[in-house]
């Protein structure tokens, strides 16, 4: 699928999550837990990693590992927003989110609740715009999502390690051991230690857009 859209050169792009959404009743209260465990924010996954991704063609794929409906949190999707380009992304005390959101004003009315099966997929582009809904059943909705992208353009995350999974030109670069993954980890954990990341927030708090 990845190499009917990005061509045969394909790379892991290194933002990449298992979500695990718990009732809202038992996390809402939780001041150790982020939103993004309870209910995400409006975004735009361009907007979660630095400027130097701009021109990359990212594709993020979601996967629900059980079923995703209105009652357990399912996807919001503001159908056609890709085609808007980047807008701003605002700071949300309320919510304690750890990256900026997007303002209701700037996603508009049209927004779309996406119902998924277990074994559905999910293709966004990194300009859509997205955000879930709270977890009101008693049970957890688990979830993945991956990015992949073009080999030899930047990630947006230059201190997280990503790997090539498929590669027509040169098949011996491909990652197929876990153990090989595991120490890229390793080493990129060390040196964080050392130096932090950049921030990859690009809008202040005085843009118009945030009043």
């Amino acid at each position: 699928m990845m190499e009917i859209i990005l061509g045969p050169e394909i790379y892991s792009n290194p933002t990449q999550h298992v979500r695990i959404k718990p009732p809202s009743k038992f996390a809402d209260n939780d001041k150790e837990l982020t939103p993004e465990v309870t209910t995400t924010v409006w975004h735009q996954d361009l907007a979660t990693v630095a400027p130097e991704a701009d021109d990359t063609e990212m594709v993020t794929v979601w996967i629900p590992l059980t079923e995703a409906n209105r009652e357990n949190g399912c996807l919001l999707v503001a159908p056609k927003s890709h085609k808007r380009g980047l807008v701003a992304h605002c700071i949300d005390p309320v919510s304690r989110y750890s990256r900026q959101a997007i303002p209701e004003k700037l996603v508009g009315k049209d927004q779309k609740a996406i119902l998924m099966q277990p074994g559905d997929v999910l293709l966004l582009d990194k300009l859509t715009m997205h955000a879930s809904l709270p977890n009101l059943s008693k049970g957890i909705r688990w979830s993945v999502d991956l990015r992949y992208q073009k080999t030899g353009w930047p990630t947006g995350r230059p201190w997280f390690p990503g790997f090539v999974v498929r590669s027509k030109k040169n098949p011996t670069e491909v990652l197929k051991r876990a153990d090989e993954w595991a120490q890229l980890w390793d080493e990129a954990k060390k040196k964080l230690i050392l130096k932090a990341p950049q921030s990859f927030q690009r809008w202040e708090d005085g843009n118009p857009d945030c009043a």
